[in-house]
C-alpha cells in the first residue's frame, strides 16, 4: 500500500465522492462518517486540514483521513467536538502501515495523535496500532431494535422502569398534557434545529458560550446538515412538550441500519421532570413502533443510568502514534512504570 498526503484543497480527485464510496462499501454508510457530514465539519469548523489517502497495489482507495497539525512535531486526526467518531475510512480486510505517514507530512513531524476511534467502524486502523498505544477514551452504548417495544423495555432493570413511571406520574400530576411532537421535513426540520438553539441558549452551556444558537456557526452547521439528511427523510427532530411549552429536544440522523442522537438538550427549569430522559423513552418507542432503523447510537461516553437503558457496549479508544520506534518504547515504559506506582 502507499500514502499521499495533500492539502484539502489540493486533493486529487473528487474527495467528498471518494470519501462517501468508502462510507458505503465499509460503514453502513453510518452517518457520523456521511460524506455531507465530514464535509459540513469541514465548510463550518475550518483548520489547516490535510486528506490522507492509502491506495493499494492496484491504485484503489483503501483509507481516507483528515489530519491537522495541532503542535511542533505533532498531529492528529482533524476532529472537531461535533464529531463524535474519528474523521477516517477504511476498507475491511486491507492492512495499514501508517508509520509512512510521518515521512509525508509538512515540516518534521514524531507524533501523531488519533481520537475517538470506534472499535466497529475503524477495526482496521486499530489492528494497524502497536497494543500499547491504545488506550480506552469512552463508554459507548447502543440499543438494538430487535422485537417490539414492551420486550426491549420488560428486559430493562427495575429500578429503571419504576423510574420512569414515577416521572410520567409527576408530570400528569402537576403539568397535565404530555404531547411529543416527531418533525422530518426539510423546512420543519430546520425551525426544528432553531427551537433546539434557543432551548439550549437558556440552560448551562449558553452560560460558558457553547451552546448551538440559531445565530452561531453551530447553529448554522446542525441547520444545514440536518436540513440536507431530511431531504432523503434521514434526519428527524423529536420535541416534548408540557402544557404546549417545548421542554425538551432531541436531534437524530439515521438509515435503515443506525440512527445516531445528535444532540439532546432540555429546559432546566423543568429538571425535576427528568422531561430528557421521558423524551428518550418516547424516542426509543417510537423508533421500535415504527421499525425506523436497526441500530440506535448514542455515541456518548454513557455514565451508570445511561447503561441502562442500553443493549449492547462498546469502548471507544484513543491511540498515539510515534515516528521512531525509541520514542514508543520509552513512552510505553512510563506508562507502566506510572501504572505500577498507582497501584502499589
Amino acid at each position: 500500500m502507499e500514502w499521499q498526503v495533500s492539502n484539502l484543497d489540493n486533493y486529487d480527485g473528487d474527495l467528498w465522492q471518494d470519501w462517501q464510496q468508502l462510507a458505503e462499501k465499509a460503514h453502513n454508510n453510518n452517518p457520523m462518517l456521511h460524506h455531507l457530514f465530514v464535509q459540513k465539519i469541514a465548510k463550518y469548523f475550518p483548520a489547516n486540514i490535510f486528506v490522507a489517502k492509502a491506495t493499494n497495489t492496484q491504485n484503489d482507495i483503501i483509507a481516507l483521513m483528515l489530519l491537522e497539525p495541532c503542535r511542533k512535531g505533532k498531529w492528529r486526526i482533524f476532529k472537531p467536538s461535533q464529531a463524535q467518531a474519528a474523521l477516517v475510512v477504511v476498507l475491511a480486510g486491507e492492512r495499514l502501515q501508517l508509520k509512512g505517514l510521518f515521512s509525508l507530512l509538512p515540516d518534521f513531524v514524531y507524533q501523531i495523535d488519533m481520537h475517538s476511534l470506534d472499535p466497529r467502524e475503524h477495526k482496521i486502523l486499530i489492528e494497524a496500532l502497536p497494543e500499547h498505544a491504545v488506550s480506552i477514551a469512552a463508554t459507548n452504548i447502543t440499543i438494538e431494535v430487535q422485537g417490539n417495544f414492551d420486550s426491549y423495555w420488560e428486559k430493562r432493570i427495575k429500578v429503571l422502569k419504576k423510574n420512569m413511571r414515577r416521572y410520567h406520574n409527576r408530570i400528569d400530576k402537576e403539568q397535565g398534557t404530555l404531547t411529543v411532537d416527531i418533525y422530518s421535513l426539510v423546512q420543519d426540520v430546520s425551525d426544528g434545529v432553531d427551537r433546539y438553539g434557543m432551548i439550549e441558549s437558556r440552560g448551562w452551556k449558553g452560560k460558558i458560550g457553547t451552546a448551538l444558537h440559531p445565530g452561531n456557526t453551530q447553529g448554522a452547521f446542525y441547520r444545514e446538515l440536518m436540513k440536507d439528511f431530511a431531504k432523503d427523510k434521514n434526519a428527524l427532530v423529536i420535541e416534548l412538550k408540557l402544557g404546549g411549552n417545548i421542554v425538551a429536544s432531541r436531534l437524530c440522523l439515521f438509515n435503515q441500519d443506525i440512527l445516531v442522537i445528535l444532540k439532546t438538550t432540555y429546559e432546566e427549569s423543568y429538571k425535576r421532570f427528568a422531561v430528557g430522559k421521558v423524551l428518550l423513552y418516547h424516542l426509543v418507542k417510537y423508533i421500535f413502533d415504527h421499525k425506523l432503523t436497526n441500530t440506535i447510537d448514542f455515541y456518548t461516553n454513557a455514565n451508570r443510568d445511561q447503561v441502562d437503558w442500553s443493549s449492547e457496549q462498546r469502548t471507544m479508544l484513543n491511540a498515539t502514534l510515534y515516528r521512531y520506534k525509541w520514542l514508543d518504547a520509552l513512552v510505553s515504559t512510563i506508562k507502566k512504570v506510572r501504572f505500577k506506582v498507582r497501584k502499589a
